[in-house]
């Protein structure tokens, strides 16, 4: 069964060349109708069961952050698509679930909608789904990174910027200072052992208490503990 989808972008150009690609490269996807306005928009939802809503950000007579303002508890699975990375935070904490610059990389596009299916599927079948993997979304050079806070293993300061280690054994350098990170994940499992390190304490392997106290990551990375921050750690643990 194909899953249908809705373009909404006021470029014309743009949403034929979106509507294009997505019918070459994802046959499972069925293209239920192209709007250019928030009314328009809605007016599609209410009438057909959109699964997927392809969205600009920037459009005349409301943005896409107003047409999620104003959809109920059914709202379809957002992909964000727009030539605008500055708005990729604001977007992940409105719900939604991927974000696409333009002009749109094919492999990109594909990775989202598998990833969109794989998560409605899960949904279907009232199975645990993505909705409660956390992301921490993360902007490169190359577009915006989305994060499982549960793979990162800690975040290292550089100045201004920040290297995350993750536990595939990836890094990225963002430019962001780590106290952004420490704020983004205060609510989640994460500590700042350290003014130049950030840890994920479910990724801690072994707390060594000689030389002042360090930890080693899953990793085997050893992080050293500031002195004031080691009482106040090991109560964050208990």
């Amino acid at each position: 069964m194909k899953l249908k989808a809705l373009i909404v972008d006021d470029e014309k150009d743009a949403a034929n060349a979106l509507k294009l690609l997505i019918e070459e490269t994802c046959g499972y996807i069925k293209i239920a109708g192209v709007a250019a306005s928030v009314a328009e928009s809605i007016k599609f939802i209410n009438k057909e069961e959109i699964a997927i809503l392809f969205l600009d950000i920037e459009m005349p007579g409301g943005s896409g952050f107003d047409l999620l303002d104003l959809m109920g508890e059914k709202e379809p699975y957002i992909i964000f698509t727009t030539a605008h990375s500055q708005y990729a935070i604001q977007a992940i904490k409105q719900g939604a679930k991927d974000y696409l610059l333009k002009p749109i990389d094919p492999d990109e596009l594909v990775a989202a909608v598998e990833k969109a299916r794989s998560y409605l599927s899960k949904e279907q079948n009232h199975l645990p789904s993505s909705k409660s993997i956390a992301t921490l979304p993360v902007a490169t050079p190359k577009g915006i990174l989305l994060l499982n806070k549960t793979d990162i293993l800690y975040i290292k300061a550089d100045g201004r910027y920040s290297d995350i280690h993750c536990a595939d054994g990836q890094h990225y350098t963002i430019c962001r200072n780590i106290g952004e990170f420490e704020q983004d994940l205060s609510t989640d499992f994460f500590f700042r052992v350290h003014k130049s390190f950030l840890i994920n304490c479910k990724h801690i392997f072994k707390i060594k208490s000689s030389d002042g106290g360090s930890v080693e990551m899953s990793n085997h990375k050893e992080i050293e503990i500031s002195k004031r921050k080691k009482a106040e750690f090991l109560k964050f643990l208990k």
